[in-house]
């Protein structure tokens, strides 16, 4: 998206040259371009999209080896024959499950929470009345150039740090000070390049959030399934209405609502990103023998039989149970695990 913003803005600049070519306007050539570029993409899609998964890097035991690893962590794959879409009891499972309502207003909050959407930097270039068309066209796309790295940044953080709640929430305060800094206005002009220029900051964490809203509903595809269809399906239409309402054009460059909101909406998606891992990791626990994963905490005091057998007296795990039978016990890349699948590991309390 940020690269095809960051191409469309030096598009828009160069086709500027082309107003009254053929009677028509620069940003109506604009429009030509983008349709003679969509079609071909269209068809091309027809013919190039495989209609099973396959990949050009990874090579035959690689892709049954990921495979087996979404067997161990319990993730389920489609089912070849789900159960109706209108049936009873899936939506009743969904309905009464805490995913639709917390990972729901999440993805509207995401959605809501960017104050780069609605060409607020390209109208108050317009009103400082210093820069021509293509000069503005070229200088809106270095927030779009910015975001790409700090989509980067962002990515390589959750993954850096195990960490995907504390990635978001530095994101969003970069976001929450761009929208703090817009909304207050009364400020030295080079606080609002910095505002424009870090905007893109709110888009930055979808791949985090999405990749979390799937690792949350991994047990049940279809339940996955339709939680985000419906996530984003109002999250969307929220967007689309509440932007009209904080954003209307006669406002511009001000935006004094829109600004507002969207900082009361940064702040908020900071503290419900944490709700959320509450929600998250409550549900890791209570599915952790699913997993085949045992839950103590030594600090407690009690710590269960089936555990206990396999702990050192320093509390360190054995490579073997107390009561090892030669043939009994697995050892798999030094972990010791049961036959039945239950594994002792120290579980952190990361993010």
């Amino acid at each position: 998206m940020l690269i095809g913003a960051l191409t469309a803005g030096h598009l828009q600049a160069f086709l500027y040259r082309f107003n009254g070519v053929y009677g028509l306007e620069g940003w109506q050539w604009m429009f030509i371009i983008d349709g003679l570029i969509t079609l071909p993409v269209g068809v091309m899609a027809i013919y190039m999209l495989p209609e099973k998964c396959t990949s050009l890097f990874l090579t035959d035991d690689e892709i049954r080896l990921s495979r087996k690893r979404l067997k161990d962590a319990n993730i389920k794959p489609p089912s070849k024959d789900p159960p109706p879409f209108f049936d009873g009891r899936v939506w009743k499972k969904i309905l009464t499950s805490w995913q639709v309502y917390v990972v729901g207003f999440l993805d509207m909050l995401f959605w809501n929470s960017s104050n780069n959407g609605y060409n607020g930097f390209a109208l108050w270039l317009k009103s400082l009345d210093r820069y021509t068309v293509p000069e503005i066209n070229r200088l809106t796309t270095i927030p779009s150039t910015l975001g790409i790295f700090f989509i980067l940044a962002v990515c390589f953080s959750a993954d850096a740090l195990r960490s995907r709640t504390f990635a978001i929430t530095w994101a969003e305060l970069f976001n929450f000070s761009s929208s703090l800094i817009l909304a207050i206005w009364e400020v030295p002009e080079s606080s609002k390049w910095y505002a424009f220029y870090i905007g893109c900051f709110g888009v930055t964490i979808s791949s985090v959030i999405y990749g979390w809203l799937n690792d949350i509903m991994r047990h049940d595809p279809q339940e996955r399934a339709i939680v985000l269809c419906i996530a984003n399906m109002f999250s969307n239409q929220s967007q689309a209405l509440i932007g009209r309402v904080t954003f209307p054009t006669s406002e511009a460059p001000r935006f004094k609502r829109g600004y507002t909101y969207a900082t009361t909406v940064d702040s908020l998606i900071i503290f419900w990103v944490w709700v959320t891992f509450y929600f998250y990791k409550r549900q890791e626990k209570k599915d952790a023998r699913k997993n085949g994963i045992i839950v103590y905490n030594s600090k407690k005091g009690y710590i269960a039989p089936e555990i206990r057998r396999w702990l050192n007296e320093d509390g360190s795990v054995r490579e073997r149970p107390l009561d090892y039978v030669d043939g009994t016990t697995d050892v798999i890349n030094g972990n010791s695990s049961l036959k039945d699948n239950i594994s002792v590991s120290v579980i952190s309390s990361k993010y």
